[in-house]
């Protein structure tokens, strides 16, 4: 069971996202806090999937850095395009479809 206030901080960061422009088909919790292990050290992984995504992941992932710490500084975001989230030889892939918790 996902902590309910790590939602909470993730349906904020989706929204941020769409105010912000960003076409954000899905949101998705994965690690440790959905497997129940996290820890006080813990960060809050979140797969965010858009179709303007998959191009240059490393600026993808700035921006979404950037626009996470207005809301908490927990969040680790991983941008992917639909197709990176049905890649098969994906081993981050295959866990966030696996396990992910989409908010």
């Amino acid at each position: 069971m996902i902590n309910p206030q790590k939602i909470e901080i993730v349906r904020k960061y989706k929204d941020q996202l769409t105010d912000l422009g960003i076409p954000v088909t899905k949101i998705i919790i994965f690690g440790s806090q959905v497997k129940g292990t996290p820890n006080k050290w813990s960060d809050l992984d979140v797969c965010v999937i858009s179709p303007v995504f998959g191009v240059n992941r490393l600026s993808e992932r700035v921006l979404l850095t950037k626009i996470s710490r207005d809301i908490s500084d927990e969040i680790e975001p991983h941008p992917m395009s639909p197709a990176d989230l049905n890649d098969k030889f994906s081993p981050l892939s295959n866990e966030i479809r696996a396990y992910g918790v989409e908010v």
